[in-house]
């Protein structure tokens, strides 16, 4: 009884989306309201059987975005259900392809017909063809793919990206306050979010100025340290309610970014065994950009990871002023 009750309310909570999808594409046929469109319906394709009606609208949506690679790859798993049932495109559908696709995009790739770029992949040969095929996979991409997208790793350009959410895990998050431009920008962005309370949210978890992980950054930077970019960003949940800032009391593994709930990206740290001046230059470091459309995607993952650090810490209430 339960069961039948779940799936009739699954049944339509999915046609309410679709719904929704149908109008947003309709009325918006700007690169941004397909980006949300296929961010609404992510979730109703990963079901275990999702409903035939999706894949059209997905299509549609990617068409939209200039993303050649995700377009291929949503053209694949589209063609994979359809393949699995035993049913032939319908021609909605069909009338999507993007145009790098194979006609027999959607094999399995245990058949070794198909890879995510559209093109029909040459034997593995090496081990270098092998991890190319797991990390796209998992949804990596260099960080060119960010910036293709209009997107930059820089703190400047997430604030001029997010439209409704930022999450950051960072050290002491000073490459956000300490530049003029960038703390502007920041501003605007919260701007922004406060305006669409209450579903606008920017989350800040960085180490906290009173902890012995911040004495040990002390050390390992050799004294160039401040907690005055922590301090700002603390002053800011006053006038921005929008914004909270944590605190944790050990040294962070990942400096996470997810803008949105659909970008991701990810870069290690290793301050322990940094030096002071490589400790600096995290930004420069490579970054991951994760998909999370990817058939076994990582990014769900640190998001898992960033909610875990982030009920573990503590907020970080502004200083009490002192005259």
């Amino acid at each position: 009884m339960l069961d039948e009750i779940y799936y009739r309310w699954q049944e339509r909570h999915t046609t309410a989306e679709l719904l929704h999808a149908d109008c947003m594409l309709a009325t918006d046929d700007t690169e941004e309201t397909a980006r949300a469109v296929l961010k609404r319906l992510a979730d109703v394709t990963r079901r275990p059987d999702p409903d035939a009606r999706v894949w059209q609208r997905m299509l549609l949506a990617v068409s939209r975005t200039n993303d050649q690679r995700r377009h291929t790859r949503i053209w694949n798993d589209t063609s994979k259900y359809f393949e699995a049932r035993d049913e032939d495109l319908p021609k909605e559908v069909r009338s999507l392809e993007p145009k790098a696709a194979s006609p027999r995009a959607g094999r399995s790739r245990r058949s070794g017909a198909q890879i995510d770029d559209g093109t029909l992949p040459s034997p593995i040969t090496d081990e270098t063809s092998q991890l190319a095929r797991i990390i796209e996979q998992f949804g990596i991409a260099a960080p060119s793919a960010l910036e293709l997208g209009g997107v930059g790793l820089r703190p400047i350009d997430c604030t001029k990206r997010a439209d409704s959410s930022l999450d950051f895990a960072g050290v002491l998050a000073g490459k956000w306050v300490n530049n003029r431009e960038t703390f502007q920008s920041l501003l605007a962005m919260l701007k922004r979010f406060q305006e669409r309370s209450p579903n606008g949210r920017a989350r800040f978890l960085v180490i906290d100025p009173d902890s012995d992980a911040y004495q040990r950054l002390v050390q390992i930077r050799a004294g160039e340290v401040s907690p005055n970019s922590v301090n700002k960003l603390r002053e800011l949940q006053l006038k921005f309610p929008c914004l909270e800032v944590r605190g944790i009391d050990h040294l962070p593994a990942f400096r996470v970014l997810v803008i949105d709930d659909d970008i991701v990206t990810v870069a290690p740290y290793d301050l322990e065994n940094q030096s002071a001046q490589a400790s600096r230059l995290g930004w420069e470091a490579p970054h991951m950009l994760l998909d999370p459309l990817a058939t076994f995607p990582l990014a769900p993952a640190f998001r898992i990871y960033f909610d875990g650090e982030w009920n573990r810490a503590h907020q970080l209430y502004p200083k009490p002023r002192t005259f």
